[in-house]
């Protein structure tokens, strides 16, 4: 990387990414709409609130919306929006003061339709107004929550929604389907199930680019002692040499970043400017050297292909975007680079391949996810009293006290492993538990497939599956009664089903306690 190029020849770029930056943190909730477009957009403009009615409704001014979206964006200089807008991103998310609350993911939003700018040859992209991008962030908050609405329509049917135009956080007037994936949302990061792991292992861990690059080299993951028991332990380079060299480049960017920006600013927080990018990388793979590097950067195929769904992502699935193609100038931050690596260890584990993962063996979900989950749901369960444990697929169930052959008691084969079998001696409630791990949905398509696995459509089996074990049981005489009950590790939409409980942990908590209470 030429220093002098990547540091110095665009040094004004840093201080109106600043002065911008500070512009766009003024805004409030009470500046979140602008009266012109909603009249545009709904035919109103003195109202609180807009009544949708049907999908169909909700897609027209969905639509609407977004074409003024685009119009605008159409308009913006690349070269002067794309670094205010990531410097803004980094401010907002690192101030722990997360007000308003769509600003964050309205601004990723319009950096994405912004982008095609930085690539046209048109002159027409060269408006530098801080107020047009004011306006541009505001529609794009408006267009996301018509995105959701209309999206949770589609699955779940027409209903009347409310959409909430002054705060655009309208949970307490939607339905629970919408409510809980309203919910699902906010939390973004924190939320992930590999965040802890991520976190101590490779974003806060000074060895982190020695460990990876070593396993780059030939190494065994799991004689790392910090890796050891860990859930990147499990991942070898043999099985996902894909996966831990994309992890180099990603450790190896982020050091670029930290070291350009540590030039300009002794806060690491904030954007840098590259005017190339040159990697050294242990692998000697070449192919997969290249695809890695390839998986950073923004591209026209990979654009097409992405913009259509979920677009407040793209920047952290791929934290490296061009700005202008004369000078050749790229945008990226510390702060977007340690978030695009926590994705990238999620969706590899979580297997998000269409949003950037890399394939990794499902024993590293199943040994350090979905095995802990259920291990905490049996000692809640050990802690308020109840005789709890697996049952294995022979019929053994292991509590804390001894081991049942539940099958020796009946002529039926145990019908498969079941999760969690919990007994209240006292109280003489039983319950028999599916522990669920669900891929969060990231689309129209990944919606409606959770919803037909925990609907009454039990596209999964899910529900019949924990039906037939709990008669299992019963058939035993062991146990007489016995509730079956799928828990699911996070609030999703459509937590129902017409024949078995589903419900999440947090609900699962409040169903624990009024059971006991009324016994």
């Amino acid at each position: 990387m030429n220093r002098k190029n990547a540091i110095f020849d665009s040094s004004r770029l840093y201080q109106q990414a600043q002065n911008g930056s500070q512009r766009l943190l003024k805004l409030t909730e009470a500046d979140c709409y602008n009266q012109i477009h909603i009249k545009k957009i709904f035919g109103i403009s003195d109202v609180d609130d807009v009544h949708l009615i049907s999908a169909s409704a909700t897609q027209e001014k969905y639509q609407r919306c977004l074409m003024i979206f685009k119009n605008l964006t159409a308009q913006m200089d690349p070269h002067i929006a794309l670094p205010i807008l990531l410097q803004t991103v980094d401010e907002y998310y690192s101030s722990g003061d997360l007000n308003p609350s769509w600003l964050g993911t309205s601004i990723k939003s319009a950096m994405a339709h912004i982008w095609p700018n930085a690539i046209s040859d048109s002159t027409l992209h060269n408006n530098r107004s801080i107020e047009l991008l004011i306006e541009i962030i505001q529609l794009a908050a408006i267009c996301e929550q018509l995105y959701i609405i209309n999206m949770l329509q589609q699955s779940f049917g027409d209903g009347p929604l409310y959409f909430t135009l002054h705060s655009l956080d309208p949970e307490n007037k939607l339905d629970r389907s919408v409510i809980s994936f309203v919910n699902s949302k906010k939390l973004r990061g924190k939320s992930f199930r590999t965040l802890k792991d991520a976190t101590s292992l490779i974003t806060t861990n000074k060895n982190a680019y020695d460990n990876v690059a070593y396993i780059v080299s030939g190494g065994d993951p799991s004689q790392i002692p910090e890796f050891k028991d860990t859930i990147l332990s499990e991942i070898s380079l043999k099985k996902a040499e894909y996966f831990w060299i994309n992890l180099h480049l990603r450790l190896h960017l982020l050091q670029i970043a930290h070291y350009t920006r540590s030039h300009v600013s002794e806060n690491p927080l904030g954007i840098c400017i590259l005017s190339d990018v040159v990697t050294k990388l242990n692998s000697t793979n070449v192919k997969l050297n290249q695809k890695a590097l390839e998986s950073i950067f923004w591209n026209t195929s990979w654009y097409q292909s992405r913009i259509s769904f979920w677009a407040t992502n793209m920047i952290v699935e791929r934290p490296i975007l061009r700005i202008s193609k004369r000078p050749s100038l790229f945008v990226c931050s510390y702060f977007s680079m340690l978030e695009s690596i926590n994705w990238f260890i999620e969706s590899s584990i979580m297997k998000y391949t269409e949003t950037g993962g890399a394939s990794v063996p499902s024993s590293a979900f199943e040994k350090y996810i979905s095995k802990p989950y259920e291990n905490n749901v049996i000692n809640d369960l050990r802690a308020r009293g109840f005789l709890a444990g697996e049952v294995t697929e022979n019929g053994v169930w292991i509590n804390q006290k001894n081991e049942i052959n539940i099958q020796s008691m009946t002529n039926i084969s145990c019908p498969g492993q079941i999760d969690v079998l919990a007994h209240h001696p006292q109280l003489d409630i039983s319950f028999i538990i599916d522990c669920k791990v669900l891929r969060s949905p990231l689309h129209l398509q990944s919606l409606r497939n959770v919803i037909s696995k925990i609907s009454s459509d039990d596209t999964e089996g899910f529900a019949s599956k924990i039906k037939n074990k709990a008669s299992w049981v019963e058939s035993s005489s062991y146990l007489v009664k016995v509730e079956p009950i799928i828990l699911l590790d996070k609030e999703v939409p459509g937590e129902m089903t017409s024949e078995v409980i589903t419900i999440n942990s947090e609900i699962f908590q409040e169903f624990l306690n009024s059971k006991l209470k009324e016994n």
